[in-house]
Formats: structure tokens, sequence, C-alpha cells
């Protein structure tokens, strides 16, 4: 342990290390010898002898031999292989205690850094009023304990080999669902932010977009008419031109990503670039389901017609527009 001591030389306070069980031992020693003294002087002003202290003596050692052993007895009912280990861990907890709770925090950030990054962003967004991306971010919390409680009932079924009925089939579609939507959600705002800044190119301009959507309609007809096995030769070579045409179309799908940008945006890029074009295909696929269930009499004008051009105008210059030509400068 370490004491300060004045220094008037100097005037400084001084640090000085010195031993707890040094002093302890100096004080019993110390009231040792005053018992003794003490002993002595009463023993004086009585005006004993020599002689008649030996039979005091030999009374009161062995009054403390008898009480010795009726507390080594009592210890040694107490003293078990199990308590000493307990008192033995106990003893290493409290030395290596501050080691002890570095390794436990360690820990606890790596069980739980989703959450603590989440909750930092979280509270950033709402200092800067973001309330879009708060919600967004709300959304990632829901998902986020459900992954945790999926993977803490994975862990206490493996561990405590428990059968429940069915405890985590019915939670793993729903999570993952929900993951990958939130997910999709996350990078595509993203990815649409960093657009509209002028920080990252998506689809450099039309033709660019074309030429890197057409691989979702060429791969499927080419693979249908290549599978065909009542396709002629005109269908088989027209077939093959499509898969031909589908391959380089996703390879200029994946080479754009590359070429407009730099780094970890090229991969945003490229998550963007999927993202559009499915988009685009699915919001052309249900308009024109509208416009067929229209034509055969199930949907109404505003239900068929205006309701789905509405939406898909909307879908279209909010989400999609913004994804194809910008301003950045390469």
């Amino acid at each position: 342990m370490k004491r300060l001591e004045y220094d008037e030389r100097t005037g400084d306070f001084n640090e000085i290390e010195y031993s707890l069980w040094g002093v302890a031992a100096k004080i019993l020693l110390f009231s040792l010898l005053l018992i003794v003294a003490a002993g002595g002087v009463y023993a004086w002003f009585k005006g004993w002898q020599f002689s008649d202290a030996i039979p005091l003596i030999k009374k009161y050692c062995g009054l403390a031999y008898s009480k010795g052993l009726v507390a080594v007895k009592f210890l040694q009912s107490y003293l078990t292989v199990k308590s000493i280990a307990f008192v033995g861990i106990v003893a290493a907890v409290c030395y290596w205690r501050k080691k002890i709770w570095k390794i436990i925090k360690c820990l606890l950030y790596f069980l739980f850094w989703p959450v603590i990054k989440l909750f930092l962003r979280a509270r950033s967004a709402w200092q800067e009023r973001d309330w879009a991306m708060l919600s967004l971010l709300v959304m990632l919390g829901v998902v986020l304990y459900w992954a945790y409680m999926f993977v803490f009932a994975l862990i206490s079924v493996m561990v405590s080999s428990v059968h429940i009925d069915d405890p985590l089939n019915s939670s793993m579609p729903i999570v993952f669902m929900i993951s990958g939507a939130v997910a999709f959600i996350y990078f595509y705002a993203k990815a649409l932010t960093m657009v509209k800044c002028g920080q990252l190119v998506v689809y450099s301009d039309w033709s660019d977009f074309l030429k890197s959507t057409a691989w979702l309609y060429a791969l499927p007809v080419g693979i249908i008419f290549v599978s065909d096995s009542s396709a002629d030769t005109m269908h088989l070579v027209l077939g093959w031109s499509f898969i031909v045409g589908g391959i380089v179309s996703f390879v200029s799908l994946v080479r754009g990503a590359f070429r407009y940008n730099s780094g970890g945006l090229c991969y945003l890029s490229l998550f963007a670039r999927f993202a559009v074009s499915f988009l685009a295909i699915a919001a052309l696929a249900e308009l024109h389901s509208k416009f067929d269930k229209f034509r055969k009499g199930e949907l109404g004008v505003i239900r068929g017609v205006l309701l789905p051009i509405l939406i898909f105008a909307f879908v279209f210059r909010t989400f999609i527009r913004p994804m194809i030509g910008t301003d950045f400068h390469y």
C-alpha cells in the first residue's frame, strides 16, 4: 500500500510504500508488550512474588489450550475441500477483479455490439430530428430483439436438451423475412441519399440501366426456349442468343458498380443496381397484372387503371428515377 508523506525540505508530498502485514505485526507486538507491562505493574502493586505467578500462568495456559482445541475443532468442521476452494475462488476473484471485469466487459460488448450500435444511431437520429431514420432503426430494433430471442432459444434447446414444440421453425421464417426487408430498406435508403448528394453512382444513364436490367428478361426467356423439348432450331438459336445476351447484361450490371465507384461504395452501388432492377421489374409486373384484371372485368377503372398508374408513377419518380443518372463527376 502507499501513503503520502510531507517532505519539509522540498515542500512536496511523496508516496511511500508500506506493507500492511508489517503494520499489523507491529500493532500486535506492541499490544502484547503493553499487556505484559500492565501485568507486571499490577503484580508489583499487589506485592506478588514470582512463585505466586507460576500457578496463575499454568491456569491460563491450560485455559488457552482447551479453548484453542475447541476453536480448532470448530474450524475443522467448516474447513472442507469445498469451503477452501470457495474461499480460494473468492480471493482470486478479488485479486484479479479488474482483469475479470475487463474480460466481462469485452464479452458483453461483443455479444451486444449490434444493440450498442443501434442505440447510438437511434440517439443520433433523435438529436438530429431525422424521423425517417429513427423509424427505420426502431424496426431494426424489433428485428434485432427477435433475432436475440431466436439465438437464446436455440442455445437453451442445445444446452438443456429440452424439447420445445417447434420453438425455432415458427419464428425463423418471420425473423429472416423481416430482417431481409429491413436490411433492404436501410441500404436502399442509404444508397438513395448518397446518390442525391452526388457521392454514389448507381446507373450513369438510361442506356446503362437498360443494358444492366435486360438479363432479368433475357435469361428466363432463353432458358424457357432452350429447355423446351419441342423447340425447333430457330427457337434454340434464339434461346441461346437470349442466354448469351443475358449473361452479357449481368456482367454489365456488376461491372458498372466497380466502374463508376471506388472502395466500399462499389458494393453499395452493386446492391442498389440489383435493387433498382428488381424494383422496376416488380413495379411493371404489378402494373401489367392490374391491367390484365381490368381487361378481364375483375377490376374497375379506379382499381384497375388509375390507382396502379398513380402507384407506379410514385414508385418510379421517388425510388427509381433518382438512381438513373446523377450529377456525380468521375
